[in-house]
C-alpha cells in the first residue's frame, strides 16, 4: 500500500498520506451529520489546502470500493456518499491519526461548504447593465416566500460582483440589518456576529 501523495495544491499542516485521507474523509462524513456529497467534500478539502484533487478523489473512490461508503442518488447532480458501518467503526478507531486541528479545520470548512453552497442555491442575484452602471438585484428567500428583494446601483461590474459575493456569503446578515435599522433595535457587531 503506497503511503505517499502527491503533495501540489497541499498547504502546511495539510495530509500527507493515504490512508490519513481516506479517515478524515470517514470522520467527516460520520460527524457532519447532514448529506454530504463528493463535490462538496473536496470543495472544503481543497478550499483549505488540506489535500490535492487528485488524492480526495482517488480515496473516495476506494473508501467505496473497500464498502467504508457507498454512493447514494440524489436530486442533485452529484451522489450523496453514505458511511456504511465499516466506515463508522474505522473513523472511530483511527480518528487521532489525523491530528485535531486538522479534523477540526476540515469540519469547519465541509460545514462552510455546505453553508455557502444553500445560501447560492435559496436566494438570487441578477446583475443588469445600464446606461451609466450596473444594477445588483438580490432576493432573500425562505420556505415559499421572498423575504426581501433590493436592487442597488454600482458604477462598476467589479464593485457589483463584490458585493453579490457578499450578499451570498450570508444574505441573513444583510436582512438583519435592514430589520434592526427599519425597526430602531439597536443591533450592533456582536449581535451580528453571535447570530
Amino acid at each position: 500500500m503506497s503511503t505517499g501523495v502527491f503533495t501540489a495544491g497541499i498547504d502546511n499542516g495539510g495530509l500527507t498520506t493515504d490512508y490519513e485521507i481516506r479517515i478524515l474523509i470517514c470522520w467527516l462524513i460520520d460527524k457532519v451529520n447532514m448529506p454530504v456529497t463528493a463535490s462538496q467534500l473536496s470543495g472544503a478539502l481543497l478550499g483549505e489546502g488540506m489535500v490535492n484533487y487528485f488524492e480526495v478523489t482517488c480515496a473516495i473512490g476506494q473508501l467505496v470500493s473497500s464498502g467504508h461508503l457507498i454512493e447514494k442518488d440524489s436530486n442533485a447532480d452529484d451522489k450523496e456518499l453514505i458511511l456504511t458501518e465499516l466506515g463508522k467503526k474505522t473513523s472511530e478507531a483511527f480518528e487521532k491519526t489525523v491530528p485535531r486541528n486538522v479534523r477540526d479545520r476540515s469540519l469547519e470548512a465541509l460545514g462552510q461548504y455546505i453553508l455557502q453552497e444553500r445560501f447560492a442555491k435559496e436566494n438570487k442575484t441578477s446583475i443588469t447593465k445600464t446606461e451609466d452602471g450596473y444594477l445588483l438585484e438580490l432576493s432573500l428567500n425562505d420556505v415559499g416566500n421572498d423575504l426581501m428583494k433590493l436592487t442597488l446601483y454600482s458604477p462598476t461590474m467589479e464593485i457589483c460582483q463584490s458585493m453579490e459575493k457578499k450578499f451570498i456569503q450570508d444574505p441573513t446578515k444583510l436582512y438583519r440589518l435592514i430589520i434592526s435599522n427599519l425597526t430602531g433595535e439597536k443591533l450592533g457587531a456582536i449581535d451580528l456576529i453571535d447570530k
